[in-house]
């Protein structure tokens, strides 16, 4: 079955109708990245009486259509948009407008299909698996010396992990597609890709979800978005599977060619992969929202400076409050000190003003930002805390006052407020920072860690250039980082030589 991209728009020409009535709507279907939309030429439900701007626009569970070419499809969910009036010589027509996100192209389903499996093709993947599925070599002649050049498309062996968290097993892979012409060209094109296969029948959405949280942790580790390209999906046993086009907020497609591109590729991993994607699906489900606005943000590249800055220091605390208890003292010994915290309020402090310090003291017992990013910092250790966050690894006050200050509009603030230069270095930290405490979470050694930190990758440069930076700054004798030494060999005058005499006789 053909390969439909989620970013490439698609047409389909056809006659539509919704399951179980026999009234057949010709139309054309519209699918974008930003939605599907349906412009039939008349409705399903045609206006009748009286109309208002307030009136509930229909939503249909499944409209199903055969397009001109054969092809089989289904609108989910699909709400209308707008009815027109026209009229003319051949009477009154009503075209109706219909929006979805969700098309499915080969079957007729409905909203409460199960699907056995789903594949999810992922750009890059096949690189970052780290099982190359091309080889070439070269062969010569004996006899004419001619060289000869081999090209091998070989299967690469998958990977199976199972997911106990979420009744499922993951099945990791890559496949290849080729042409030739014997006189003009050969083209070979790879694909990563994994299968989402849970021990009993699940709807569309709980594939996606899944997918949501497949998509954070390969973002953490490569260290850059790796968001679909296509979908596909099996019904029961079905040999033949349907393509799933939906309209995701996804960032662009993952570009990388080589495994030195990414920050921790596969190859890099030395614990059990099994093991690291298990315990991903089973400590996420504590920081599952945090870790969605951690993936917004690594995601995002037009960001400005205090949007990210205020944004990662969120994610951090976010990620403290859904992994740590984060109180002073335990629940059932603070009610005692907040009953006569309210108690002592003045009587004559006006009604809302007590309201508002009853809401204060509610919120007493929670340890402070500070408190929350000194612990985080504990998880790193100090050796990666030293070289994520610099210096001595301790959580810079000004990181703590900037986000206060833009919080607060405390002026007292905002002369330890960072800003420019120094804020753009703080978020490359604190990008690191949050990247590191969600792969340690998951599972990842902390030498792994700390020698992908600086590696050849866009995203440990960043972190490296920094730190050379700092370093230089409070010693201006330390090495700035050593790429080659050039020389000259014991006895050379470092001159160029001169030209050979050519009736000089060789000795």
């Amino acid at each position: 079955m053909a390969i439909l991209s989620l970013l490439q728009a698609h047409e389909y020409s056809g006659e539509w109708h919704l399951p179980g009535s026999t009234q057949v709507i010709s139309g054309q279907l519209r699918y974008s990245s930003q939605r599907a939309e349906l412009e039939l030429n008349d409705a399903f439900t045609p206006v009748r009486g009286d109309v208002s701007i307030s009136d509930t626009q229909p939503i249909y569970p499944a409209v199903h259509g055969a397009s001109t070419k054969g092809d089989a499809l289904t609108l989910l969910k699909a709400q209308r948009l707008g009815v027109s009036l026209n009229f003319g010589a051949g009477g009154m027509r009503q075209p109706e407008s219909l929006f979805s996100s969700w098309v499915v192209v080969g079957a007729y389903v409905e909203p409460e299909t199960t699907y056995s499996s789903v594949r999810f093709f992922i750009p890059g993947l096949e690189v970052w698996l780290s099982k190359p599925a091309i080889y070439q070599t070269t062969e010569q002649d004996s006899a004419t010396g001619k060289l000869t050049n081999i090209f091998v498309v070989r299967p690469t062996e998958g990977d199976t992990t199972p997911v106990p968290a979420i009744d499922a097993t993951f099945e990791w892979g890559v496949g290849t597609t080729s042409s030739a012409n014997a006189y003009k060209t050969i083209s070979v094109e790879v694909r990563g890709w994994v299968v989402i296969r849970p021990n009993k029948p699940q709807l569309l959405e709980w594939f996606l979800d899944q997918q949501g949280k497949l998509a954070t942790m390969l973002t953490f580790m490569a260290g850059v978005p790796m968001p679909v390209d296509a979908i596909h999906a099996y019904i029961g046993d079905a040999k033949r599977p349907v393509s799933v086009l939906v309209t995701l907020r996804q960032a662009e497609v993952c570009t990388f060619q080589n495994l030195h591109d990414f920050f921790i590729p596969r190859s890099e991993v030395d614990a059990d992969f099994a093991t690291l994607v298990a315990n991903w699906f089973h400590e996420t489900a504590s920081v599952l929202v945090p870790s969605q606005l951690a993936l917004s943000i690594l995601s995002t590249k037009t960001l400005w400076l205090h949007i990210e800055f205020l944004s990662l220091i969120q994610a951090l605390e976010g990620f403290h409050r859904g992994r740590y208890p984060g109180n002073y003292m335990p629940d059932l010994a603070y009610d005692a000190v907040k009953g006569a915290l309210s108690g002592a309020i003045p009587a004559t402090v006006a009604a809302d003003h007590r309201d508002a310090l009853r809401s204060r003291i509610r919120y007493g017992n929670q340890i402070s930002l500070s408190k929350r990013l000194n612990e985080l910092q504990s998880f790193l250790g100090d050796s990666l805390a030293s070289l994520i966050i610099g210096g001595d690894g301790k959580i810079p006050r000004t990181w703590i006052d900037t986000r206060n200050y833009h919080t607060h509009w405390d002026e007292d603030l905002r002369a330890n407020a960072v800003d420019g230069q120094e804020m753009y270095n703080a978020n490359v930290r604190m990008e690191h920072f949050l990247r590191a405490i969600y792969l340690l979470m998951m599972g990842i050694q902390p030498e792994t860690l700390a020698r992908c930190l600086q590696n050849t990758s866009n995203t440990s440069q960043q972190l490296l250039q920094l730190n050379v930076i700092a370093r230089r700054k409070t010693d201006p004798t330390a090495p700035a980082g050593v790429l080659m030494t050039i020389g000259m060999l014991p006895g050379s005058s470092g001159k160029a030589a001169e030209p050979a005499d050519p009736s000089a006789t060789p000795t």
